[in-house]
């Protein structure tokens, strides 16, 4: 869930979930992280791949494949996701939270709805977001900004993603979704697909949002069942 990682909760992940579970094709689970007031980064990091070793240590009990899991975000929310993507198997991003530490917190695809990826150039203010994510500005903090900027750990064998942003974007700069594109594919990542909609805001995607959801139903079939599924 997104809320500029200071509101919101995994309630707010219901309705989108709800739309790719109907059809009984796909599970979905909505995690839940430490909002900043409560704990600075990488707190949030640390909750949501602890969430993802929990999906795998329950997966038997709730029918769940522990070897297909897209993990999907949405601004603040997505932030996270692009940094779970991208630190797949390194042991120093892992964290050491939750009793299902043997478990891995790997994913095989990423959607990533409107994320900011370089947290470096913060800005000041008590109600700048990133500032409270940070417990400080990003040139007070600047170990804690590199570590909160997934931008600088997009590699090569980066998980299939699906990249959505509106380019008319008020909060996220519609520029950071195109560096991760940019910087995804210059790494020779295997597969980065990117959905710019034309005049879309903060989510605000109008007529647009039916495709855009088509075209997420699509990322997952290609990547989960069938890998010559085009996807527009």
């Amino acid at each position: 869930h997104g809320g500029g990682w200071s509101t919101g909760s995994k309630l707010l992940g219901r309705a989108r979930l709800a739309k790719m579970v109907d059809g009984g094709r796909y599970s979905a689970v909505s995690i839940g992280y430490r909002l900043s007031w409560q704990a600075p980064w990488p707190a949030q990091i640390d909750d949501a791949k602890a969430a993802i070793r929990w999906i795998r240590a329950h997966a038997k009990a709730y029918d769940f494949d522990p070897s297909r899991i897209c993990l999907f975000g949405v601004s603040s929310g997505a932030h996270m996701a692009v940094k779970v993507g991208l630190t797949n198997g390194v042991a120093a991003a892992e964290g050491k939270l939750g009793p299902n530490l043997r478990q891995s917190s790997q994913v095989q695809c990423v959607i990533d709805e409107l994320g900011p990826v370089d947290l470096r150039n913060s800005g000041a203010g008590a109600t700048n977001p990133i500032v409270q994510l940070l417990g400080g500005t990003s040139a007070e903090k600047p170990e804690l900004a590199r570590s909160a900027s997934p931008i600088l750990d997009v590699h090569a064998k980066a998980p299939p993603f699906l990249i959505i942003a509106g380019n008319k974007d008020p909060f996220v700069p519609y520029q950071q979704s195109v560096a991760l594109n940019d910087a995804l594919r210059k790494a020779g990542a295997r597969e980065v697909l990117f959905q710019t909609v034309d005049g879309g805001g903060h989510g605000d995607f109008g007529a647009a949002r039916p495709v855009v959801e088509d075209r997420m139903r699509l990322f997952l079939e290609r990547n989960f069942y069938d890998h010559s599924t085009q996807v527009p």
